[in-house]
């Protein structure tokens, strides 16, 4: 390991994030390192064949030996790093129930089928004498670190590009103040290490680049999450991404920010190589030493409205804490889906009447890790990408012809045989389906003519669809 020193001095007017140098020194922060029940690689596995590297994941159980580890300096840090194996990954953040003691993680199937219960289980759990989590959010508590990866995406515009760890972060200023003088561990990703038989690097290309800083401040993951994400929009850092589609409408910025999730795995192990590849040993860089650690604060209320004003995103926060971006007009029926039995459309899925199921990011071309699922709603589905927080939502394009057989089953049974107190609503209900079904007519002689998703409901649905539905909701209100 090498050191570099930097004596950047630190602005005393800066607001939002400063260098703190004491508390850098004295804190202890935690890691949680998680070992492969199975012993397989937790990460890439690189092969040489025909004169190409190609690479894959093993198929993960999902079920770890956990321990969690203190680390009283980066330097403490760069050791523990470097002593990972292939069959090891991280866990940005620390169960503090379950305290510096060995635990086994499990899958949330698997650990529902072990209780015999039918809901998720949080906390801890005591299985055959072993102590024992499931992997949720709510599980983990942040470790006092910040993770940076520095992920280079093909589709950056190049004046965003930056050529050194030094102007990377000088560049990160616009988004955090301070942080370019503050204590920093750096290394290239676990990809950049792997070696063709004569030592020459397997992939071309300037390497991505992982950094580790310390926290000055108690804030969860998510909450750093959003405060980088509003920042990077008002600091002119973001960029619209291509997809897996081709299609440029992923809101990306010079940061991986779909790190920041006190649950998620951090891949820093060495990568796992066939013969003849090699793997070289790690490239373990400490600058600014002394620097200090960083504040981040939240995002305050009117910079989130603005931003997801200018990224034409909708940002919610759930109950376990996680900060989530509702993404529309992306995810269409005809969208591939990758699941563990093969390629399908959204459509295939919605008409082969499946339920949640785990899927590949539809959307991010780097996720190979199944990080998504897609689900029902009552008017169509949506896809969760955990890695990124984003949902994407469909609203079905209904045939026709579905239009019709809904209000025909409406009028006949469940809604005109509960009206007994309304002569005047059955019969304004009667008229508005007649129009309805009139309309639906209309659709089925001009199919071209039915309304995209997102404005069936909300813009340009018939003025006779609009009257059923809103006295479908008078219906549901007792009659006095």
């Amino acid at each position: 390991m090498t050191q570099s020193y930097s004596n950047a001095a630190t602005n005393s007017n800066q607001k939002a994030v400063s260098n703190q140098k004491d508390t850098a020194q004295t804190s202890t922060c935690y890691l949680t390192v998680c070992t492969r029940i199975d012993g397989k690689p937790a990460g890439k596995t690189y092969t040489l064949a025909n004169g190409e590297v190609t690479k894959e994941v093993a198929g993960h159980s999902g079920r770890y030996t956990a321990l969690r580890h203190r680390v009283a300096s980066l330097s403490e840090l760069s050791t523990l790093l470097a002593s990972l194996t292939p069959a090891q990954t991280l866990i940005y953040g620390h169960c503090v129930e379950c305290g510096d003691l060995p635990y086994q993680i499990l899958p949330d199937k698997t650990l529902r089928e072990r209780l015999n219960v039918g809901e998720r289980q949080l906390g801890v759990h005591h299985i055959n004498g072993k102590t024992t989590i499931g992997r949720f959010k709510e599980n983990f508590t942040s470790g006092g670190l910040l993770f940076v990866d520095r992920d280079r995406q093909p589709s950056m515009p190049a004046q965003l590009e930056t050529a050194s760890d030094d102007d990377f972060f000088a560049q990160l200023e616009r988004l955090v103040p301070g942080i370019s003088s503050a204590e920093r561990l750096a290394y290239s990703s676990s990809s950049s290490r792997v070696l063709l038989p004569d030592g020459l690097p397997a992939f071309n290309g300037t390497p991505s680049r992982h950094y580790w800083l310390r926290l000055a401040t108690d804030i969860d993951q998510d909450s750093i999450r959003l405060a980088l994400t509003v920042a990077a929009g008002a600091a002119d850092l973001m960029f619209t991404a291509t997809d897996k589609h081709g299609k440029k409408r992923l809101n990306r910025t010079v940061l991986d920010l779909s790190v920041y999730s006190t649950e998620r795995e951090i891949f820093d192990s060495p990568p796992a190589v066939n013969a003849p590849l090699q793997c070289a040993k790690g490239d373990y860089q400490i600058s600014n030493l002394g620097g200090g650690s960083v504040i981040i604060e939240p995002a305050w209320a009117g910079a989130i409205q603005s931003h997801a004003k200018r990224t034409k995103t909708t940002i919610t926060r759930s109950g376990a804490g996680s900060f989530t971006g509702r993404v529309d007009n992306v995810l269409t029926l005809q969208t591939e889906l990758e699941t563990a039995n093969g390629i399908i459309t959204v459509k295939q899925w919605l008409d082969s009447g499946q339920q949640k199921t785990r899927i590949q990011s539809p959307f991010r071309i780097e996720s190979k890790s199944f990080a998504a699922f897609i689900d029902r709603t009552e008017i169509g589905c949506f896809v969760f990408d955990s890695g990124t927080n984003e949902t994407y939502f469909l609203e079905k394009e209904a045939p026709a012809d579905d239009f019709k057989t809904c209000f025909e089953s409406l009028a006949s049974v469940s809604v005109l045989s509960t009206i007994t107190d309304s002569a005047a609503i059955k019969s304004d209900l009667a008229q508005a389906m007649e129009k309805a079904s009139a309309f639906a007519d209309e659709i089925n002689a001009q199919p071209d003519t039915l309304p995209a998703p997102s404005a069936q409901r909300e813009f340009v649905l018939p003025a006779a669809i609009k009257d059923c539905l809103v006295l479908i909701e008078r219906l549901r209100i007792p009659f006095r």
